[in-house]
């Protein structure tokens, strides 16, 4: 939402993604970002990637150490249509997905085929909940991962 406090948030938001690289059920795989956030909440995850020693690359270049390994990636508002998108992940790359209104945000979130988990984070709990209450998704959180 677009009174969040992106500080406070996101290293949360972060590790509800890339814990475990991605591959749990309820990982975040898509990420709805209020387009009066969308910068400095963009900003404030590099800057906890960076700030913790981990390496952060855009456009997901692939080591050439031995092995199968993804580095964290998040995917700057990748159109909707995107595989990244629409499909399930199970791996560290994150789309960011700017919205101008929550509507579009609810009706974008719910045109998938995958919700096993949401959340619906902001400072105004009530039309938080309100949002979370619309989200087609097995379980919605408020404020938590």
């Amino acid at each position: 939402m677009a009174d969040v406090d992106v500080e406070a948030v996101a290293q949360e938001l972060f590790w509800a993604a890339f814990r475990n690289t991605g591959q749990i059920c309820i990982a975040t795989k898509r990420m709805y970002v209020q387009k009066d956030v969308y910068e400095p909440l963009k900003d404030a995850r590099v800057t906890y990637a960076k700030d913790k020693g981990y390496r952060f690359l855009m456009g997901g270049e692939i080591s050439s150490a031995p092995g199968y390994f993804v580095p964290i990636t998040i995917l700057d508002n990748p159109p909707e249509d995107a595989r990244i998108v629409q499909d399930e992940q199970f791996g560290p790359v994150l789309p960011l997905l700017k919205f101008d209104d929550y509507e579009d945000a609810v009706a974008r979130a719910n045109a998938k085929d995958y919700g096993l988990g949401g959340s619906v984070w902001g400072q105004d709990e009530d039309k938080a909940l309100d949002i979370a209450q619309r989200v087609a998704s097995g379980t919605v959180w408020v404020n938590e991962t």
